[in-house]
């Protein structure tokens, strides 16, 4: 639906095939389809699809039905007709009859029959497989880059940016969808859409739970493409920097341990003053092992800091 709403021109088509020797009727053949959409693009189709290839239920024939999606519909050249049954030399048009059997030369199988009305009902009918009790009997495929609905995505998520909103949940309403029925986002599409909004971490603290999830995962990702396009030793030099910047000054560690040993049971020396000497927290982490290890050093800090108090006091 979504990308219903952006298409200049959407059809439902359905491609068929005649009887033949090489059991291509028989077996489903992806390849033909491929074709099929690569041939439309050659001739100036700009084109976008959603397909389901299964058999059918009396005879077990093989078909496709597909819903296809037109940012542009080349024009019938001059003195072509439209196609009709029983000729096979017409092109792809948006002349094509509404629901009337006829052959085209970009499908050389059989007939095809095209429903220019396409709407959330012929999307559900050319995904009913998926619902099916036999999977195994079908193929599926369907335009990924970008995500079917991308432009109708980012416009939602421009709209989001421009109001400064930020999305609660991933569910959503497609245009002409039911109110009573929401769809959610996922996938590619889920991730596009929030890296449109945001990629400031600073806003993460206004995101719901489920919201932040998704943000961190995609968070990560863009982290490793980023090292991933980095040569590894300029990865390294920059890991080697980030510790350098977060690791603790010899006085932090000091502090630490004077807090621990000395001033939690020494009301005289509370931890306001040991941050004001200092100038840190008293909750920094600390290598203690070496303090611990080594009292001496502890006993001599501590006397050095009781004298700076005594003499700040005078």
């Amino acid at each position: 639906m979504a990308e219903f709403s952006t298409s200049a021109a959407s059809c439902c088509i359905s491609l068929t095939y005649a009887p033949r020797d090489d059991l291509a009727d028989k077996v489903l053949q992806p390849r033909h389809f491929q074709l099929f959409i690569k041939m439309l693009r050659r001739a100036g189709h700009k084109v976008r699809y959603l397909v389901a290839g299964e058999y059918g239920e009396l005879k077990g024939r093989a078909h496709f039905h597909a819903l296809l999606f037109f940012e542009h519909i080349q024009p019938l050249p001059e003195g072509v007709t439209p196609p009709e049954f029983g000729s096979a030399d017409a092109p792809f048009c948006r002349e094509i009859p509404f629901k009337r059997m006829v052959h085209i030369r970009e499908w050389p199988h059989g007939h095809i029959s095209v429903d220019w009305s396409a709407s959330e009902r012929s999307a559900r009918y050319v995904c009913k497989y998926l619902l099916s009790d036999d999977k195994n009997n079908a193929w599926f495929s369907l335009s990924k880059k970008p995500p079917l609905g991308a432009a109708w995505f980012a416009q939602k998520a421009a709209s989001a940016v421009e109001y400064g909103v930020l999305p609660s949940s991933f569910e959503y309403l497609p245009p002409g969808g039911s109110k009573d029925r929401p769809y959610l986002m996922t996938g590619a599409t889920r991730r596009d859409y929030m890296n449109a909004i945001t990629i400031n971490p600073a806003r993460r603290v206004s995101m719901g739970e489920w919201v932040q999830k998704s943000f961190d995962k995609y968070e990560r990702e863009r982290f490793i493409d980023i090292c991933a396009a980095c040569p590894p030793e300029h990865v390294m030099a920059r890991m080697a920097e980030n510790c350098a910047e977060r690791a603790l000054s010899l006085s932090k560690v000091q502090a630490r341990l004077l807090y621990e040993n000395y001033l939690m049971d020494n009301s005289d020396f509370s931890s306001d003053v040991a941050a004001a000497i200092f100038g840190i927290e008293n909750n920094d982490k600390a290598f203690e092992a070496f303090y611990r290890a080594n009292p001496e050093h502890l006993r001599s800090f501590v006397a050095s800091a009781l004298a700076k108090q005594a003499v700040a006091a005078d």
